[in-house]
């Protein structure tokens, strides 16, 4: 029989091999090119994946998301690039009378421009002071290899679930999440499913939507030495800039719940004219909403959100000469719905009772101020979700992205601990000690 000693100890124990898979894993180019659109470099990183999938018995499914499987979800973002991009699907099947777990991680991260201002290269992970470095260290190859090494070392220790174990590998997270929606498309499901994104291991049972558009504004071009008989389209674009920040406002003013943030704008790029000595005649702009559940509507969508922008648009427009005739042709390129747990205590207490376990203290419990594959999970799958995951999102993204090893260490124990109890199925009883 396992108790919660000997798994830990023998987790322990293996902690130098579960750093060398992460480091493994970092050393893959999975970067996602253009949000998605353009394709990604998942291939062998999944290939690493499937092969430890493999070592564990699991059944393997491999499959790459496509525009006619995903065309009927709302938030699926189309166009994409899949060649080459497979989602890793691997499922244990329980024995039997236990309850279900879905472990959801996206393999893909986001690219490392300027890897010359990085301390070293972005793909050859190091550790120093307790962190581990790499692209992807944090969001989320830390996560995705916890909960396939906690799996993997229950496994070794002769364990059997009662409860079908699934993990998904995903591809395109970065893109807008077509790699889960492929999942769900497919017909996974399970009674739970974690997220593993980084949230510090606070246990996250929401998170915010959000909507990105792209504002294309026209001007007049002319030589700058007589502007005033030109129109300058960045000058007009700041004059839509100004309005959508005071929009940011007013919305920020509407209480947020689930302990979420309010609303916040992004004014993302800016791109227009030609040189210094000629008047624009073209300025593009890309700006994105995050909203609270508060603002969304009962899927979650943005949609008032996006009436509000659009509006606030139109009021500008038509207080604007130029404008009024020249109107900006606004597109929406991406967006993401929120998501809340609402029922979420007695989750969020097992996990907890194993957290403070490994940790020494209690876990936090919070709303996530920015989105993921959650809401896809929870929303359009039907699956109850928690977000739960080593690293800090302050990491991701950036240049010298890094993880904490003992959040990432211990995330392994915690996985294991929780895995075994929640497939059990028994909501009174836990590993003996």
């Amino acid at each position: 029989m396992i108790s919660r000693k000997k798994l830990l100890a023998y987790i322990e124990e293996k902690s130098d091999e579960h750093l060398d898979y992460l480091k493994s894993l970092i050393n893959e180019d999975t970067t996602n090119i253009n949000h998605g659109i353009d394709g990604g470099n998942e291939e062998n990183g999944q290939r690493l994946i499937e092969k430890t999938m493999m070592s564990m018995g699991m059944n393997i499914h491999r499959f790459a998301p496509n525009d006619s499987m995903l065309v009927k979800y709302s938030e699926a973002s189309l166009g994409h690039n899949y060649n080459k991009r497979e989602n890793i699907v691997g499922k244990l099947k329980g024995s039997g009378g236990g309850k279900s777990l879905l472990l959801n991680g996206h393999i893909d991260t986001m690219p490392f421009e300027s890897p010359e201002k990085w301390k070293r290269h972005p793909l050859e992970p190091y550790i120093i002071n307790d962190k581990i470095y790499g692209r992807g260290a944090c969001d989320m190859k830390g996560g995705l290899a916890a909960m396939l090494l906690a799996l993997k070392s229950l496994l070794e220790l002769g364990f059997t679930p009662k409860g079908d174990v699934i993990i998904e590998s995903v591809v395109d997270e970065e893109g807008g999440g077509g790699g889960t929606l492929a999942c769900i498309h497919e017909g996974y499901h399970a009674d739970l499913a974690i997220v593993a994104e980084p949230t510090e291991l606070m246990i996250m049972n929401a998170h915010v939507g959000w909507v990105f558009f792209r504002m294309n504004v026209i001007g007049k071009a002319l030589h700058a030495g007589l502007k005033w008989h030109g129109v300058n389209a960045i000058d007009k674009t700041y004059l839509l800039i100004d309005a959508l920040k005071s929009l940011e406002k007013e919305l920020a003013l509407i209480p947020s719940e689930n302990q979420l943030p309010p609303v916040t704008l992004n004014i993302g790029t800016i791109h227009g004219g030609t040189a210094g000595s000629v008047v624009p005649d073209s300025c593009t702009l890309d700006f994105g909403f995050h909203f609270p559940t508060s603002l969304a509507d009962d899927k979650g969508r943005g949609i008032h959100v996006e009436e509000a922008i659009r509006n606030c648009i139109s009021k500008v427009v038509s207080e604007d000469t130029w404008l009024f005739t020249h109107p900006p042709i606004l597109n929406k390129y991406q967006e993401g719905s929120s998501y809340s747990l609402i029922n979420y205590e007695a989750i969020t207490e097992k996990i907890s009772m194993h957290h403070e376990f490994v940790r020494k203290a209690p876990a936090k419990v919070s709303g996530c101020a920015y989105g993921c594959d959650a809401r896809l999970l929870q929303n359009i799958g039907g699956i109850d979700t928690i977000i739960y995951g080593p690293g800090s999102i302050k990491r991701a993204h950036g240049i010298d992205e890094y993880l904490e090893v003992d959040q990432y260490l211990d995330f392994i124990k915690i996985m294991a601990l929780f895995i075994y109890d929640w497939t059990e199925g028994n909501e009174n009883k836990s590993m003996p000690l």
